[in-house]
Formats: C-alpha cells, structure tokens, sequence
C-alpha cells in the first residue's frame, strides 16, 4: 500500500516502481495516478462527462472572478489560492509554469472516501472541509463522517468516474462541492485523503 503525495510525481513513481518489480499494489494503477495527479490532465479527460471547474493553465488574463490558482500536481491544500479580481490576478506572482487557474465554486466543500476492489466502487463515508478564509484556501479541519443528503448523486458520479478512470483502486478520495444539490469535481486523489481517519 503506497503511501505518498502527488507532489513532483512522487506517488506515480513510488507506484511505477513497484508495479515494474512485480509486487501487488492495493491502490490505483500508474496509468490512473498519472491521470488524477495531473489537475489539468484529468480536467481534459473527464470534462463533458463528469462536472468539474473549467481548468487551464495559469495565465493572468483569466476573465472568470474569484478563481482558483494551484499547483497542477498539487496535494494537501499547499499553494492554493483564492483570486478575487483582474487587478488582485495581475499582480500574482506564481513560481513556475506548473500552476493551473479555474473558477472559483461556492459551497459545501466534502471529501468522498471510496474503495474499489475492481469489482466496483463502494462509497465509505463523506466528510465536510473546511477552509481558512483570506488568499491561501488552506484546509483548517474535515469534520465527519457526515450524513450527506445527495449521497445518491454522489455515488453515482463515482460510478461514472470509475468506468472513465478503470484502473482507480483501493483506496481513493474525491474532492467536490456541493452547490445546492449539484456536485461538481475540484479533484480525485488516488490515495489516502484527508477523509481516510
């Protein structure tokens, strides 16, 4: 069971490893770290089919306020950060080229922990996040598990992402919003999250 961030691919390679020396992996396959550890990537692959914010890469010319500035291959909340406007999105400074920008998504923010043995996904529980308020969208604390209203639609956006991402396995986490009953994808983690405890 690989342990690890998406950060500088560390997860895929760590993943990759072990599937080159043969070892059985109780988590996803490469091909499917690779996808979700890829922000814009996995953005390209399932937008038309599941809801997700639309994702490019960072320019300052963006024209959608508030926005969302983050790391492509991003985890834990680190380097996140809210845009209010055109003026506040000018005078960003980013370091890299390896930042994606996307709308900015009001409402309840929840983390879906799920597990797959192959045979199909089985949602574990959903928790709520909640996020310092100001630049950084740091994640304060989760809070769940929780009982989730639209617990219906939620796994059935699993499913769906499950038949579009085939080698999602064991353990994995998926980020969403809840904007009054409809969910949209901010990201999927292929490994444990921050609603595994």
């Amino acid at each position: 069971w690989i342990v690890a961030p998406e950060c500088g691919g560390a997860l895929y390679r760590l993943t990759d490893m072990a599937e080159r020396l043969g070892k059985t992996i109780a988590g996803s396959t490469t091909d499917a770290v690779k996808l979700c550890g890829d922000k814009l990537s996995l953005y390209r692959h399932l937008n038309g089919n599941v809801p997700m914010p639309e994702s490019e890469p960072f320019t300052d010319d963006f024209s959608d306020f508030p926005c969302v500035v983050k790391p492509v291959d991003g985890a834990g909340g680190e380097d996140v950060y809210f845009i209010a406007d055109a003026k506040t999105l000018r005078q960003f400074k980013v370091g890299g080229d390896n930042y994606l920008i996307e709308p900015y998504v009001e409402g309840e923010k929840l983390s879906a922990g799920i597990v797959n043995d192959g045979s199909g996904p089985l949602l574990l529980g959903v928790c709520r996040q909640e996020t310092d308020a100001g630049p950084g969208l740091k994640p304060k604390r989760i809070a769940g598990p929780v009982d989730y209203a639209n617990r219906d639609e939620l796994i059935g956006m699993i499913n769906k992402v499950c038949r579009l991402i085939p080698g999602l396995r064991g353990y994995f986490g998926i980020d969403c919003i809840d904007c009054g009953g409809r969910l949209t994808v901010i990201e999927i983690n292929p490994r444990r999250t921050t609603s595994y405890p």
